[in-house]
């Protein structure tokens, strides 16, 4: 069984992302190492 990035939790934590970044004044990197890894949280088999 191999593991996915669910669609509907990487869009959650995508936008969450990108709510933490504005409401701290910062662009948003949803590239960023940090953010890749916070993705990680939305794979499952």
């Amino acid at each position: 069984m191999s593991l996915e990035l669910h669609p509907k939790a990487a869009e959650l934590i995508r936008e969450r992302i990108r709510d933490t970044a504005q409401q701290a004044g910062k662009p948003v990197e949803l590239e960023s190492p940090e953010n890749l890894h916070r993705l990680n949280m939305g794979t499952f088999p």
